[in-house]
């Protein structure tokens, strides 16, 4: 089978779809964009049967900008489009890719009569509305219909839908799409390539980290995730000179973070840039404890998976997150740390000073959590969970 797989954001664990389904003998081109400012899988690595595409806009992906990123998102749609239909997959999976590219895809798709699955990692209209709403108020809202209009079209114009949550269904449904169309798999990690490093390996040395209690956040900090939150636990530990607390991350949220580094003197607060995919396994290696944050509004339309790196790991996870949102049930369910629901800073610092006096919790957090990924998280598996639907789409 002729796969063609998008992933507009360039992330690991869908390279790892890629690769699987390329292993098994089918024919793979994944395409992603290089101007998207997110962590990159190691696009280095790859197999004869696949083929990939990095796709570059001619400036930087504008995330926070609708108007530019509306016509960034033609401009990549109008570039993968030759390589569709050059490649005349059987099948066109796509998923983490805004609304614009989306129903490019599925007009080509139709006009060439290739089935179009889409990959629902977020409900984007629902993303859109609140950004839009704070800085526009009731016009953002006009606006904002547009794009549920919009994703509504491309979610009954779709040959099938993939969801990673079932929390999502019932938002499906509202769009007019039955349950008969959708199914569900649950992202995952990309379990063969995170490591399990030590706390004194080389990264952690090249920053002088090796020496430290590490409290480690790495990942996107962008409209869906609170800054403050990392600053908060910062300031709470500013006093604690053998305490660290570590973010790599890029973009708006990093660049707050900077400032008010300097603002309160914070020498305990370390911002890096992302790392390339080999050194994410070192990151994980010097943390002593994982963050991840999600604010309450998100929690409607978002599952973050970095914390489904962070159970790779086999170190804890301090989730702040509202507590029905898939990622919250998954570090509850699996006990490999805690949850706080967001904005509760009482019950955050309390889960972070428990973990900091507590070795032997820490420890056995990371283990479920890695028991867990095992489980879970094994390609295999999965890749064959999508088989089943893309033959049962062609059939």
């Amino acid at each position: 089978m002729k796969i063609l797989i998008n992933d507009h954001a360039g992330h690991s664990f869908s390279l790892s779809l890629s690769k699987c389904l390329a292993d098994m003998g089918h024919q793979v081109m994944h395409c992603y964009c290089t101007s998207f400012e997110s962590p990159k899988a190691d696009f280095s690595n790859i197999s004869s049967n696949i083929t990939i595409i990095a796709i570059s806009n001619k400036h930087k992906f504008s995330k926070y900008s609708i108007f530019k990123r509306i016509l960034q998102e033609f401009e990549y749609v109008n570039k993968l489009s030759k390589f569709i239909l050059d490649f005349q997959p059987d099948i066109l999976l796509s998923g983490n890719t805004p609304l614009f590219i989306q129903y490019g895809l599925v007009k080509i798709s139709k006009k060439n009569k290739i089935p179009f699955i889409y990959w629902c990692q977020d409900i984007y209209s629902i993303a859109i509305k609140k950004i839009l709403y704070s800085k526009l108020w009731y016009l953002g809202n006009i606006i904002a219909y547009f794009f549920e209009v919009l994703e509504s079209k491309i979610l009954k114009s779709s040959a099938h839908i993939i969801s990673i949550s079932d929390d999502f269904i019932l938002y499906i449904n509202k769009r007019g799409v039955s349950s008969n169309k959708i199914s569900i798999i649950e992202n995952w990690a990309n379990l063969n390539e995170i490591r399990l490093e030590p706390k004194n390996n080389i990264w952690a040395k090249k920053h002088n980290l090796d020496s430290f209690f590490c409290i480690v956040y790495s990942g996107t900090l962008g409209l869906k995730h609170d800054p403050n939150i990392l600053l908060q636990i910062a300031l709470h530990l500013k006093s604690q000179k053998k305490i660290k607390i570590v973010v790599v991350s890029e973009g708006i949220g990093a660049s707050y973070l900077m400032e008010q580094k300097l603002n309160n003197k914070l020498d305990n607060l370390i911002i890096l840039p992302y790392q390339n995919f080999h050194d994410f396994s070192y990151v994980l290696g010097v943390s002593d404890i994982l963050v991840a944050v999600l604010e309450n509004e998100a929690g409607l339309f978002s599952v973050p998976s970095k914390v489904l790196s962070y159970l790779c790991s086999q170190k804890p996870i301090i989730l702040s997150a509202p507590l029905e949102n898939l990622s919250s049930k998954i570090v509850i369910n699996s006990g490999a740390g805690f949850c706080v629901p967001p904005g509760d800073k009482d019950a955050l610092f309390n889960k972070i000073d428990i973990l900091l006096k507590n070795a032997k919790l820490r420890a056995d957090m990371g283990l479920k959590g890695r028991i867990y990924a095992e489980e879970k998280f094994q390609i295999n598996s999965i890749a064959t969970k999508f088989l089943q639907i893309f033959h049962m789409v062609t059939s």
